[in-house]
């Protein structure tokens, strides 16, 4: 399958397939929770201990585009990228809509996967990550957000 948005390299992306029938696209999304966390740990080489950061996304599909004339609820997306090595993300514009254009993935010439969320309005993440994978997928309904 075409991916130009990259999630073939995401583990479980099954489970956007499952619902969307295929990797869809997140403008018109909202970013509603942003948790950059340190909590793993890992032996480096030298057999150092060496505390890990993660970040978890939880992503409204389609928040802020139409409804959908059949009826049916969007989706919240839980995203984990796992092991940061590097990033760009201004978190003063959370305070804003967070409202996404897009979201793509992409390998770098290391190994290593480049994320990139490219916003509409507020948050902007750019950062690259040795795992990532969709943690939930799950209904919701505007009302309850």
């Amino acid at each position: 399958m075409d991916n130009p948005r990259g999630w073939e390299m995401v583990r479980n992306c099954e489970s956007l397939l499952e619902v969307f029938d295929c990797f869809p696209s997140f403008h018109d999304s909202a970013v509603r929770t942003f948790c950059l966390k340190r909590g793993r740990t890992e032996r480096g080489p030298s057999g150092k201990l060496r505390e890990l950061v993660d970040l978890e996304l939880e992503i409204l599909h389609n928040r802020y585009g139409p409804p959908k004339n059949d009826g049916s609820q969007g989706h919240l997306i839980m995203l984990a990228l796992l092991d940061i090595t590097s990033s760009e993300i201004d978190v003063n514009v959370m305070l804003e809509a967070a409202w996404i254009a897009d979201v793509r993935f992409s390998r770098t010439p290391d190994d290593l996967i480049r994320f990139d969320l490219m916003p509409n309005i507020g948050l902007d993440i750019q950062l690259t990550c040795r795992d990532s994978f969709v943690r939930v997928v799950r209904p919701y309904t505007r009302d309850e957000v």
